[in-house]
């Protein structure tokens, strides 16, 4: 465990150095155009794949950012960076986190991981964050054991994907989480949780392109009618491109699902693959290929 607490905590800088990201320098240098898909680029999505991992790894590499790769990765096929430098935004995003941290510890702080593209992003994020929280606590809690203490929530859900739901259970082992199942929906799911652990912020995925995202702030109370906690929106300021730029630049492992054009999951019976990735032959680009962000909900219904 040792090992995964020294890898985490290498993460945390190299997510960091914002030189990876080419700020200051004219701009993201990570924008996506490393690779191109069937739709015009010069490597298939195929040869993508193998690279980082082969068909139904969702592009994972070892899970834990090196941040030697220089050469980009991730965002859309030609996807377009909002918002000026992405590594302001990632340092943005770690320092939400560095805050939850301070104020919740460890121990009332959690994730709802999903298997969702967002949901990965805000893990890895976690680790990073949760690293650096320890060589920064008091020494009183530095005798702390070296282990993740990441607390996970996810709500089963008869209707998700298997091979998503796999993929949760695969990834909280691979990274030592402690997975909590929550059954009866989101809202009930949030209300057990709360009442059982003793948790008062989660951290969420939510971006202000997602659907009642644009009036959110980083640290956003629940609404009435929930049980009381705080919503740390760690990647609030991230695009869609974001986020696959960060998943793809360091080979993170992703729900392979994406790779079969899904671009936003909800339940089997009302999510399909996005038209818009639909190839001539029938089948379909990967998820980081789509060229219109407002088109990343196009699959469900």
């Amino acid at each position: 465990m040792a090992a995964t607490a020294a890898c985490a905590a290498r993460d945390e800088r190299c997510f960091c150095r914002e030189a990876d990201w080419g700020c200051g320098a004219g701009g993201d240098r990570s924008d996506g155009r490393d690779h191109k898909c069937a739709r015009g680029c010069p490597a298939s999505a195929a040869g993508v794949r193998a690279r980082n991992g082969g068909e139904g790894s969702g592009g994972g590499g070892d899970g834990v950012p090196s941040g030697d790769d220089s050469g980009g990765g991730g965002g859309g096929c030609g996807g377009e960076v909002a918002g000026g430098c992405f590594g302001t935004r990632l340092r943005r995003s770690l320092d939400v986190l560095g805050g939850a941290l301070r104020l919740y510890g460890t121990g009332r702080l959690a994730i709802a991981f999903n298997g969702g593209k967002d949901a990965t992003v805000i893990l890895h994020l976690m680790r990073a964050a949760v690293a650096n929280h320890r060589r920064v606590v008091a020494t009183e809690e530095a005798s702390l054991p070296t282990s993740s203490p990441i607390l996970s929530m996810y709500i089963t859900d008869a209707d998700a994907f298997d091979e998503v739901e796999c993929f949760v259970r695969a990834t909280a082992a691979r990274y030592g989480i402690e997975a909590v199942d929550q059954a009866g929906g989101f809202k009930a799911g949030i209300e057990a949780f709360v009442r059982c652990r003793g948790v008062a912020a989660f951290v969420l995925g939510t971006r202000r392109d997602d659907p009642h995202g644009g009036r959110m702030e980083h640290f956003e109370p629940s609404s009435a009618g929930w049980p009381p906690f705080m919503r740390v929106n760690a990647i609030l300021d991230w695009s869609y491109a974001d986020v696959w730029r960060f998943l793809r630049h360091w080979r993170l492992p992703y729900a392979g699902i994406y790779d079969r054009g899904y671009t936003s999951l909800g339940g089997v019976s009302n999510t399909a693959a996005n038209p818009k990735l639909r190839r001539p032959d029938g089948g379909y680009e990967p998820a980081y290929c789509l060229d219109d962000a407002r088109d990343e909900r196009a699959g469900r219904t």
